[in-house]
């Protein structure tokens, strides 16, 4: 069973139908005993830094979140549900992210804010999320410019270079949406729904 956490934001519907259409069984669930059930674990993507941690910060939860990382369960972390990943962005001063990976989401200061729209992901790494140049779709403000402590495993271009996709072992994120992306995004989410 694939859990979509619900941290109080958008997109629910979108990201599990999405889900579905490439064969995952998929539950919209929130808290310890919905994580402790999940065999995989989608962040979405809509919604700002401080709400998301709000709902993340209850100590149950963060244990129940290491526990699943313990067992290897695969996360996919879409748009905002990447950077919360990481140890804090500007758009929320003083907010702590859940700190798996080291770095910070910077406001794009390049290029027209928010990045809407297509764009191209390019390979990167050891494990590319793509394996050639291929258009997904973005809407954010907000981004991580390098990820020190992850391989970035797809980069962009908008105004300046940043991180588009991350993968170390059993947690993905990605920046942009798969769930608006088509049939590259389709493949994607298929690809996490078969690991």
């Amino acid at each position: 069973m694939i859990l979509v956490y619900d941290y109080g934001i958008g997109n629910l519907r979108s990201i599990s139908s999405a889900l579905e259409r490439v064969g995952g069984r998929v539950r919209v669930g929130t808290g310890p005993d919905a994580l402790h059930e999940a065999d995989k674990v989608v962040f979405p993507g809509v919604g700002s830094f401080s709400a998301a941690m709000r709902a993340l910060s209850d100590p149950v939860v963060i244990h129940a979140l290491l526990e699943c990382r313990k067992r290897h369960v695969p996360f996919l972390g879409i748009c905002l549900g990447m950077q919360i990943m990481f140890e804090s962005s500007e758009e929320s001063p003083g907010v702590t992210g859940l700190g798996w990976f080291s770095g910070t989401a910077l406001r794009l200061r390049a290029g027209t804010v928010p990045h809407m729209g297509w764009s191209r992901v390019y390979p990167a790494g050891e494990t590319p999320i793509v394996n050639s140049p291929t258009y997904f779709y973005f809407a954010h403000s907000y981004c991580l410019l390098d990820a020190p402590g992850v391989p970035a495993a797809g980069v962009c271009e908008h105004g300046t270079r940043f991180v588009a996709a991350i993968r170390l072992r059993n947690i993905w994120g990605v920046q942009f949406h798969p769930e608006k992306s088509g049939y590259a995004g389709a493949r994607l989410l298929e690809e996490f729904v078969r690991c």
